[in-house]
C-alpha cells in the first residue's frame, strides 16, 4: 500500500508527466510494475492513457479521497487491493 501512496504522491507532484521508469526507480519496482500502477491509477479515473494533466492529477486526488469517504467502515489492507483502497488508510480513526 505505502508503494501506491508513493506512487499517487510522485504522479501528482511531478511537473508535467512522469516516466514509468522513472516511477519505478522513485519507488523501487520494476518498471513494468510501475507501468501496470501508472495505468490503474488511469483507469481509476477514466483514462486510457498514463499521461496525466493537472486536471486529471486533481481528478485523481478527488477520487481517491472521494472514495475514502464513501467507506461506511474502516478499511482492512487486505479488503480492497490498490487504487480502490482510500489514500488515507491506516492513518488515525476520527469517528
Amino acid at each position: 500500500m505505502q508503494q501506491w501512496l508513493f506512487a499517487v504522491r510522485l504522479i501528482t507532484s511531478h511537473p508535467g508527466s512522469i516516466a514509468s521508469t522513472q516511477l519505478a526507480k522513485d519507488i523501487g519496482v520494476t518498471q513494468d510494475t510501475a507501468w501496470h500502477m501508472m495505468t490503474r491509477l488511469a483507469q481509476f479515473i477514466g483514462k486510457s492513457s498514463i499521461r496525466f494533466s493537472d486536471d486529471e492529477k486533481a481528478a485523481l486526488i478527488d477520487q481517491l479521497v472521494q472514495r475514502r469517504f464513501e467507506q461506511d467502515q474502516p478499511l482492512q489492507s487486505s479488503a480492497v487491493s490498490p487504487p480502490e483502497q482510500a489514500v488515507c488508510a491506516g492513518g488515525p480513526s476520527y469517528g
